[in-house]
Formats: C-alpha cells, sequence, structure tokens
C-alpha cells in the first residue's frame, strides 16, 4: 500500500469517463492508500507522472456540482496532507466565438483575464452567483481566485513549446490507444465530419433535425500547421446546472469572453489552489455528441500530462500545502496597511474602495431568494502609488522562530551559531570567555522560516559575575516576550569531555533548571559536545551517567527533554534545529513567567533564589576559610613573621572577596529600573541604526532582484538551447535509426527477390530440360520408324498415320500444359514456312503463353537462330519481357550460351536491359561467375557501374558476400572501388559490415579509403561497427591503420557511438587500443561524460569514472557532469557523482 503522505499533486475528475483517460496517462501506476480519513468516502487512484507523485479523486455517480466537487477536494486535504496544488481535468461545452474557433476535441485552460465589460477575471466565473440587470451585462457577486502560480508559468512554458514545435496530444492519444485497445472505440478520435456548429436560432426555428442542415455554421478544415486539437486559454464559466442555451452562452461569451462551460470548478477556486482544464465535447446548446466524449476527456488528460512535466518538483516542494495555506488571512487587511505604511512617505492619502471577500459561511447564511445579492461593505486604505502597487502580493509571509543556546563558557555555544549561521560570530579560544552579552543572530533556514538563535554567556563567565549574567537574560527574556518574541526551544550544551560534572558546570545546570522551571523541559534540548576529543566508550559512559542521574540530565530527560550528540557538522547543528521546528509550538519559561505574569523581583525567582543561595554558601565558605586562616595566622605569628605577611595577603584577599560577594548580594535585590533604562536607549539606538539598515538592505534587495532576474533570463535562454541541441539530437538519432531499418529492408527485399529469380531460374532449366528430353524420345521415335520403314515397306502408309496421330497428341499435350499458340509450336519445331503462313492469317507474333513466352523467346531458347531471324524479320520485339522483367539476352546469358548472346548482340539486344528488381545481363553473368560471356557484354558496352535499386553495383554485392574472386575481377576490368550506395556506403565498408575481412583486406590492398565516409552523417566504418558492437571487425580496422579518433559531422567519435548503444565491451576496447575518453563530443565542448550524465545513465557514467573520465570536466560555458545532471533533473547520477567527489 502507498503512504498518503508522499503525494503532492491533486487531480480531480467529476465523472467515470474523466476518471478512466486520467490513470491511462500515469506513468506509474502504485498500490491504493494504506489509510484514509475516517470520514473520506472518495475513491482514489494513485500514481506518479514525471517527478510528481500524483492523487486522482472521482465524484460519486450522479453526484455532480460546485458543492460536490468542494466535498471531495476537502476530503482529499484530509487523507492526503502534503497536497499543494490541484487539477480538476475533464469536459466541457465550448463557447466558440468569431474571436475563438473552438471545434470538438480542443481544451480550454483557465487563465486570468481581463475584458472591457467583465473586468479582471481569476480564470473561472461563477454565471450563477451574482445578477444580471436589463440592458447590462452580467455582474458575478464574488471574485474567485487565480490558479497557482507555478502552474500559470508551467502553462506560460507549455504554450511557448506548442507555438515552436506544435503539439503532440493526438499522437500520445493513439499510442495510449494502441497500448490498451480495448478503450479504442469509446475514446478514439470520433470522425471529423460528425463536428457540427449549429446556429444559435436552430433550436427555436427549426423542428424536425432534417431540416437542420439549413443552420448549420460552415467552418474551413483546418491546415496541416495548424495544432488539432488546439489549446484555448481564458476563462471558464462553472455553475451548478448544464449549460443548454446557446443564446446565453453567446450572451457570456461576448460579454465576458467565455471560452467553456462546466459544473465544478467555482467550488474549488477558493479553497483550494487549482488550474482547470476541459476538453471540449460540445457546444453548450441542445446538440449533443456522445461520441466525443471520450475523446475530450483524453485530450484534457493529455494536457494535464504534458504541463505537470513542465512543472519542477522544487517548485511545488517550496509552496505550503493546501491544509496549510489560509488564502484569506483574517489579519489580511491589517497586515497590508501596516506593510504599506512605510511605504507612504509624506503622500497626500487618498480614499478608495475595496471589497472584502464575505466568508463561506457567511455567504451560506445569504438569503437566496432576495432580488439585490449581498452587498460588501467598502474598507477605507490608503491608496498606493503606482510604483508599489504590484508589491504586495508577491511577498511570502516569514515565519520567525527563537531558540535560545545556553550552557557553561566553552561548551560551543558560539561554534553552533557560527556553523548554523555562516556568519562570523565571534568563538572564544583563549581562558577569558568571548560571549559578554545577550546575542540574537539570525538566518533564513529557506524562503519561509527564518531562525533567531540567541547566545547566552554562561554562569561561570569570567567577565561578569553570576548576577549580572542572570539579569542580562531575565531582561531580555522579558522583553522578547512582551514583544511576543516566543521561544521556540531551548539548546543546552554539555562538554562530553568534562571528568566530574561538579562546581561551575553543576552550578551552571542548576540555574538552568530553575531558569527554564519543570513546565519547559519538553522544550529542551540537552546536547553534548567535543566527541572528537574523547574516547568514544568513554564518552558514552559519561552521556550514560548524565542521563541515568537524576540530578544531572536524568528527571530532565523523563519529562520529555531530548538527548543529541553535536558534531562539528552545520547537518549536525540543523538537525537539532529541525527537531525542534518539527514540535511547532512555543513554550514560557519559569522565570518568564516569574517576571512578567507573577510581577516578581528577579531575587525571589527561584533562579535568583537559587543564586542567591549559591552566594551565601560561597560567602560561607569563605568565612570558614577566614577563620582557619586568622587561627593559622596565630599559630604561626611567632614562628615565622615573613609567612605571617603571606597570611595576611590571604587574609585581605579572602576579606576582598568575602565584600564582592556582599556587594553582589545587595546588587541582586537592587530593582531592574535602572538595567530597563539602559536598555531602553540601547534600543533607540538600535531602532535608529535597523532603519538606517532597513532601508540599505531593501536597496541592496532592489538590486539583488533585479541581477537575479537577469540571471534567470539567461539561464532560461541557456535551457531552450539546450533543449533545441537535444531535440535535434533526439530527431538525427531517430533519422539513423529509420535509415538503418529502411536499409535493412532494402536488403531484405532484394535477397527475397533475388531468391525468387534463383527459383525461377532452376524452373526454367527443368521445363527446359523436359522438353529438351521430350524433343530427343520425340527423334528416337522417329528413327525407330525409319527403320521400321526399311524394314516393312508394305507397313510405311500405317507407320506414317500412326507417326502424325503421335505428334498431333504430343502437341495437343504441349498446347495444354503451356497454352502455346500455334506460332510457338512453329517456333518451337523451327518450321519458318508453318510461321510465316500464321503471320499471314493474323496470328499474334507477340502472344505469350502462360510463362510469359512470346515465339522469339522459345525460338532463341532453343537456339534456332533461323526461327529467331525470320521472326525479327516479321517484326518480333528482341526486347520482349517475362513476367519478372527479364529479355532473352538475361536468359541465354544465365544458360551460358554464349553463342546466342553474340547472336542477340549483333541484332540490338540492349546489353544494359534491367529486370524488375535491377538485375542487367552483366549482373547475371558475374553473379554466376560467367566470366567470358561478362567481359562480350562489357566489351559491347555493359555498364560495369549498373547500381540496383538500393545503389549497390556489382562490387558492392560481391565485396558483400565475400566474392574475393568476382572481386578481383572487376576490379582488373575497371570497377570504382569508392562507388557509393544510396546511403552512403562503399564496397570496402559493406565487407566490413558483414563480416568479410578476406575482402576488405583486398579491397585495402587495391586502394581503398579505410576513412571513407560510410553513412550521410559522415560516419566512418568505425563508427558503424563500433556502434553495432562488432569487435572483430574493429580491431581489424584498427590493425589496418583506422583513425580511433574519427568524428563524423555531429562530432561523435566511434568510443561515443559505443558508448550511446551501450556497447560496453566495444568501449572497453577502444579504450584500451587509445581511444580518447574525454573527447569534445560537439561544438559546445561536451565529453561523453556529460552527455550520459544529462541523460542520466548511471550505469554508463559509473564505467566511464572507473575508466578515468574527468568528473570535473567543463563544457564551453563551464558545467561539470554533475551541473548538467542537476540540471536535467537526474537524482541517481548526481547521487553517483556526489559519491565519487565532484564538487560542483
Amino acid at each position: 500500500m502507498s503512504d498518503p503522505n508522499n503525494y503532492t499533486i491533486g487531480w480531480i475528475s467529476a465523472i467515470e469517463i474523466e476518471y478512466t483517460a486520467a490513470q491511462e496517462f500515469l506513468d506509474e501506476e502504485h498500490k491504493g492508500p494504506k489509510w484514509v480519513h475516517q470520514s473520506d468516502e472518495n475513491h482514489y487512484a494513485l500514481g506518479r507522472i514525471g517527478k510528481h507523485n500524483v492523487v486522482i479523486v472521482v465524484l460519486p455517480r450522479g453526484d455532480n456540482g460546485v458543492a460536490a466537487a468542494a466535498m471531495a477536494a476537502k476530503d482529499m486535504m484530509h487523507s492526503f496532507p502534503n497536497v499543494r496544488v490541484c487539477l480538476m481535468v475533464g469536459i466541457g461545452g465550448g463557447a466558440p466565438s468569431k474571436r475563438h474557433d473552438i471545434r470538438l476535441g480542443d481544451v480550454v485552460v483557465s487563465v486570468p483575464t481581463f475584458s472591457e465589460k467583465g473586468g479582471n477575471q481569476g480564470g473561472v466565473v461563477q454565471y450563477d452567483y451574482g445578477r444580471t440587470i436589463q440592458e447590462k451585462c452580467f455582474q458575478g457577486a464574488r471574485y474567485l481566485n487565480r490558479p497557482p502560480r507555478a502552474l500559470l508559468t508551467a502553462v506560460t512554458g507549455l504554450s511557448a513549446k506548442y507555438k515552436r514545435y506544435g503539439n503532440d496530444i493526438d499522437t500520445t492519444i493513439d499510442y495510449i490507444l494502441q497500448r490498451n485497445r480495448r478503450l479504442q472505440r469509446e475514446y478514439g478520435r470520433p470522425d471529423p465530419d460528425s463536428d457540427k456548429l449549429y446556429s444559435r436560432d436552430s433550436a427555436r426555428t427549426l423542428g424536425a433535425d432534417e431540416n437542420l442542415v439549413s443552420s448549420l455554421i460552415e467552418r474551413p478544415e483546418r491546415s496541416g500547421r495548424e495544432d488539432n486539437p488546439a489549446i484555448h486559454y481564458g476563462l471558464i464559466a462553472s455553475a451548478d446546472g448544464f449549460m443548454e442555451d446557446a443564446q446565453i452562452r453567446d450572451v457570456l461569451a461576448e460579454e465576458l469572453d467565455v471560452l467553456c462551460f462546466e459544473m465544478e470548478a467555482a467550488g474549488l477556486m477558493n479553497s483550494f489552489p487549482c488550474l482547470v482544464i476541459r476538453g471540449i465535447c460540445d457546444y453548450s446548446d441542445r446538440h449533443w455528441f456522445k461520441e466525443w466524449r471520450g475523446y475530450a476527456a483524453m485530450t484534457a488528460a493529455a494536457y494535464a500530462k504534458g504541463l505537470l512535466e513542465m512543472v519542477p518538483a522544487s517548485d511545488v516542494d517550496k509552496m505550503q500545502t493546501i491544509k496549510e495555506a489560509d488564502l484569506v488571512p483574517p489579519d489580511f487587511m491589517e497586515r497590508a496597511r501596516s506593510f504599506i505604511a512605510p511605504l507612504w512617505g509624506d503622500r497626500k492619502k487618498e480614499v478608495v474602495s475595496v471589497s472584502v471577500i464575505p466568508d463561506p459561511e457567511e455567504t451560506q447564511t445569504m438569503d437566496s431568494t432576495k432580488d439585490q445579492p449581498y452587498q460588501m461593505p467598502p474598507i477605507q486604505i490608503a491608496k498606493l502609488p503606482p510604483a508599489t502597487t504590484g508589491f504586495i502580493s508577491s511577498q511570502i509571509e516569514v515565519k520567525h522562530v527563537y531558540i535560545a543556546v545556553m550552557g557553561v563558557t566553552g561548551a560551543g555555544k558560539s561554534s553552533l551559531i557560527s556553523r548554523c549561521t555562516g556568519k562570523n560570530v565571534k568563538i572564544g579560544h583563549k581562558l577569558v570567555s568571548c560571549t559578554a552579552d545577550v546575542e540574537d543572530v539570525e538566518f533564513m533556514l529557506n524562503d519561509r522560516v527564518c531562525v533567531h538563535l540567541i547566545d547566552t554567556p554562561g554562569f561561570d563567565d569570567t567577565n561578569r559575575s553570576d548576577v549580572e549574567v542572570l539579569q542580562n537574560i531575565a531582561v531580555w527574556l522579558t522583553d522578547s516576550w512582551r514583544d511576543e518574541k516566543k521561544l521556540s526551544g531551548i539548546i543546552y550544551l554539555h562538554r562530553i569531555i568534562d571528568v566530574r560534572m561538579a562546581g561551575s558546570t553543576l552550578r551552571n545546570l542548576s540555574m538552568f533548571k530553575k531558569l527554564c522551571g519543570e513546565g519547559a523541559y519538553s522544550s529542551v534540548v540537552l546536547a553534548t559536545t567535543m566527541w572528537s576529543q574523547v574516547d568514544e566508550a568513554t564518552g558514552e559512559q559519561r552521556e550514560q551517567e548524565l542521563i541515568e542521574t537524576p540530578n544531572f540530565w536524568g528527571y530532565m530527560h523523563d519529562k520529555g527533554s531530548r538527548i543529541f550528540r553535536l558534531e562539528q557538522t552545520r547537518e549536525s547543528c540543523l538537525e537539532i534545529i529541525q527537531y525542534i521546528l518539527s514540535r511547532d509550538s512555543t513554550t514560557l519559561l519559569e522565570l518568564q513567567d516569574e517576571i512578567v505574569n507573577q510581577h516578581r523581583q528577579i531575587e525571589d525567582t527561584e533562579a535568583g533564589v537559587q543564586l542567591n543561595e549559591d552566594i551565601i554558601r560561597e560567602r560561607l565558605k569563605h568565612q570558614a576559610e577566614l577563620y582557619d586562616l586568622k587561627t593559622h595566622m596565630q599559630e604561626m605569628a611567632v614562628h615565622d613573621a615573613e609567612l605571617q605577611r603571606a597570611l595576611k595577603e590571604e587574609y585581605e584577599k579572602l576579606k576582598e572577596n568575602i565584600r564582592r560577594n556582599d556587594e553582589e548580594q545587595a546588587k541582586l535585590k537592587q530593582d531592574l529600573k535602572d538595567v530597563y533604562e539602559r536598555k531602553e536607549r540601547e534600543f533607540l539606538e538600535l531602532k535608529k541604526q535597523m532603519e538606517a539598515d532597513r532601508k540599505k538592505y531593501e536597496e541592496s534587495q532592489k538590486e539583488a532582484l533585479r541581477q537575479q532576474a537577469e540571471q534567470q533570463a539567461d539561464r532560461i535562454r541557456l535551457l531552450e538551447e539546450n533543449s533545441r541541441k537535444q531535440l535535434e539530437f533526439l530527431e538525427l538519432k531517430k533519422q539513423m535509426e529509420a535509415d538503418r531499418k529502411k536499409y535493412e529492408e532494402t536488403q531484405k527485399e532484394a535477397l527475397k527477390r533475388q531468391a525468387e529469380q534463383q527459383a525461377n531460374r532452376i524452373r526454367l532449366i527443368e521445363e527446359h530440360s523436359r522438353k529438351q528430353l521430350e524433343f530427343l524420345e520425340q527423334k528416337a521415335s522417329e528413327q525407330e520408324e525409319r527403320i521400321r520403314l526399311t524394314e516393312e515397306n508394305n507397313n510405311k502408309q500405317k507407320e506414317a498415320i500412326e507417326r502424325q496421330v503421335k505428334e498431333n497428341a504430343n502437341r495437343a499435350k504441349a498446347w495444354a500444359e503451356n497454352r502455346d499458340t500455334a506460332l510457338h509450336l512453329a517456333a518451337l519445331d523451327g518450321k519458318a514456312d508453318v510461321t510465316e503462313s500464321l503471320l499471314i492469317q493474323g496470328a499474334n507474333i507477340e502472344a505469350k503463353n502462360n510463362e510469359g513466352r512470346t515465339p522469339f523467346y522459345v525460338a532463341i531458347c532453343n537456339g534456332n537462330t533461323d526461327m529467331a531471324i525470320s521472326l525479327l524479320n516479321q517484326g518480333a520485339n528482341i526486347e520482349a519481357t517475362q513476367e519478372d522483367g527479364s529479355t532473352a539476352l538475361h536468359i541465354v546469358v544465365f544458360h551460358g550460351k554464349t553463342d546466342m548472346v553474340k547472336f542477340l548482340l549483333q541484332h540490338g539486344a540492349n546489353v544494359n536491359a534491367k529486370t524488375y528488381d535491377y538485375q542487367t545481363p552483366f549482373g547475371i553473368a558475374i553473379w554466376d561467375g560467367k566470366l567470358n560471356i561478362a567481359k562480350l557484354l562489357l566489351s559491347q558496352g555493359a555498364n560495369i557501374e549498373a547500381t540496383q535499386n538500393d545503389g549497390c553495383t556489382m562490387l558492392h554485392v560481391m565485396a558483400a558476400y565475400g566474392r574475393a574472386d568476382m572481386v578481383k575481377f572487376l576490379l582488373n576490368l575497371g570497377a570504382n572501388i569508392e562507388a557509393k550506395t544510396n546511403v552512403g556506403s562503399t564496397p570496402f565498408g559493406l565487407a566490413i559490415r558483414n563480416g568479410k575481412a578476406a575482402v576488405g583486406k583486398l579491397l585495402l590492398n587495391r586502394g581503398a579509403d579505410i576513412e571513407a565516409q560510410q553513412t550521410n552523417d559522415g560516419g566512418t566504418e568505425l563508427h558503424i561497427v563500433a556502434a553495432t558492437g562488432k569487435g572483430d571487425m574493429v580491431k581489424f580496422l584498427l590493425d589496418h591503420g583506422a583513425n580511433i579518433e574519427a568524428k563524423n559531422n555531429h562530432g561523435s567519435t566511434p568510443f561515443c557511438l559505443a558508448i550511446w548503444n551501450g556497447k560496453m565491451m566495444m568501449a572497453n576496447l577502444l579504450l584500451n587500443r587509445g581511444a580518447n575518453i574525454e573527447a569534445r563530443q560537439n561544438a559546445r565542448g561536451f565529453t561523453e561524460l556529460h552527455i550520459m550524465a544529462c541523460y542520466g545513465k548511471v550505469d554508463i557514467v559509473k564505467f566511464l569514472l572507473d575508466h578515468g573520465a574527468n568528473i570535473e570536466a567543463k563544457t564551453n560555458d563551464g558545467r561539470t557532469p554533475l551541473r548538467w545532471a542537476v540540471l536535467n533533473g537526474k537524482a541517481d547520477v548526481v547521487k553517483l557523482l556526489r559519491a565519487r567527489g565532484a564538487r560542483g
């Protein structure tokens, strides 16, 4: 089950069709929540989109409207407390106008608008809550809030992206429906012809649907350069009922520039930071288009997904949760006045009226039957100058947290404060203490929390007496409580190196306990310091003794005090700060309560009494020592006058100590009036200094904001440039992949055609052999007949008749099998007189049998040149083709009939004729190894560089198949060794790609260029085999001098392509052969480590680092791999680089 605390984005769907579409766009689906609020009856779907965890909620079936949406969102807020913003995503009715060409399937997004009649709107208007006056425009009764700033910023960024490149919503939906075919019927895009817009008078003037044609509004089709669906930004109208009145629709569209109507958003905008996204499924009139509802839900969800991918997770994390946010604080107007007051200066106050948004509970109590809406009382405030009116809305309320830091002198109070704040706080390293007074040192923990660390002197201070220390602490605590600077916690530091808890250490702890009181113990953090200076076992023993001894820390720990070990790091200090902040409470110390609430003097407080008792004990101790000294002096007086003088001096010192103790005791009883007067003078001086510092700070902040804006603009431009480069790179990679697939498909098709051609040739040979056999059998039969005729003269006539019958039967059989015409049979028998007679009678000289052969073709196949000449003389086409496009010259070359080849060439046959798969007679001769015929064809003008449909010459083909003998033959006859195919491959490249090393070596020996570009992007063969992981061919190329650092048109080396395609063994081989791991891959100075860090390839980044890649390498703009990983949000790579020591 999933933890509800992990979800920061809320997604609200009104109906099931929207709920289904929303879930299809999750990048990752999660299990249901572990728990929900006891009163929560919602149904949730959980998942991830981009970097955001999203909770999707749907309203109960049949329960729609403003109130239902508000209740569902409220329950979601209770069950998912960390939700920052909401998206209301679903379908709605469009409001097309002359200004806005809205069509079914388009998307409308709620953004702040201004119109001349409607004024300023936050993005949503509740059109059933206001008043409509005759001859005046609609006036809303309340203003609905704008969407969150982070979402509006993302809307602008996504709109710019769509303007430049167009949106891919339709493509994304097609992909999802291909993945889940169950949804295609209901959620696919309907026929565009079903998108019909009727005039607003159609419902009133026309009765039958067949007459609606006359009221149909003609709209041109969108061109290919326009987005379809289109995205519209503007005002969305919301109410509890359906909008089915075209006249009211058009009035609101004209007056308020409304783009869309729906039923839920008005219940969300003032209580939840929300953006509304609606897919258009009808035109808000009486004509419904149910077939468009599913597709409209998909377009809205697709836009919402694209929007969330534009929102950085850090921007969402910085926002308050909906539960924490108070959209209209009760003291808003008072705080506004106090903020504006310093900005007035001497300007004359100009009174204006400001309407206050009524409380939702008060709004519900209004009488809905009244004609007049609720009138909101005006409040008078001062009108700001134009230069400052926009400043208030951009202020972020900062929470101030006060934490006191106490402990003995030298415990590390100043060091703790210095580490937390990063400020140069004075730290003592001598025997005298460095903190002489209570000091307030502040720092910004984040943009919403300012922490004040209160540095206090210890009661064993070397500069001041314990009475003065108590007075200083008491004054600060009293003033801070009266100024509502309430402590959130107290940190008490103790040195773990102290061997015993005695003397000033124990006295300091006792004073601290009295100062805090038992009621504040739960807000106390007891922290031990200086662990690096003590053995860990000894330190743990001392720490345990502190915790277990009631007079030490035991009693405080039982009452709720927390124990921490404070290391010498800022993280350790901030851990304590975060613990105190997590308690989210303030405390009243015993000393504050006694002075402020009980009006006691310091000497009457628990701490004062404790201090007085300590002074009395010290005084009694000194008096006892004085008495002992007097006695000893009397005893020694007679013995040693010198010693007596020394003892007398010691005596005087003791008397002085007693006198000082008496003065401190009297001073403790003095009234605080003198101290307060002194503090008041100091306060006035401090106030003047703070006013001067404030003005100086405001000036510096303005300048800093200006510089920050410039830096941000530069960063945005850089990110846009980077995105454009990445897009170009991806498009190029996609094109390369398409070319590769096209080449493979072309090769497969060519091999398939060659196989079919070979099969046809085999079939032709078998057919020819069958006919030859029949011919021989016939000749044998005739010979037998002749013998029989000489032997049996008396049966001559009988045998002649039988022979004639048999011949007729054979012809009938041949005709039945081949569908030969009489002209075919005459050509086959070589009977010229018969052919002439048939032609005179009108026989078709170009008739083809079932195999596509003409009579001329049959004569050539039988080697009957006389018959062939006769047919040519009578108009036969020497270039007649069979079904595969082959001519007679192709066939006789295939069968190796040199004499017939010569015959056809002499009679004008086209030596370069091509079959349908681009085979020439010369190519067939080379493929079958008929070298004499090949030479004959070349001598008669055959083109040795004739290409197939993929641009391959015969040298390419023979090299790819490893036919070394044919390669030598072609080269000897002058074939171009550097000829290129349609995709740029040379014969050498194809030989290497197909693993034909022997042919590759032969071509190199004959002058082939090993560095020739083999692809349209300028890559060499080493680039190609490195990318495909062919290690043996890479070794061959490197052994024969291939440039291991060659770059293609994009600046990529073979090592780069091996890494990009995940060929780690290949990359390792190239590194071992000297490849430069730091090679710059493009004009911006990227190394392979930069590129892999940008794309989040953790395993490849680790490989590069393991092989010595420079982790601090910088691109031309000075950015390291770590910086690029951070900019692209690749958290895993950032973690790895930091673990490997990356600095920035």
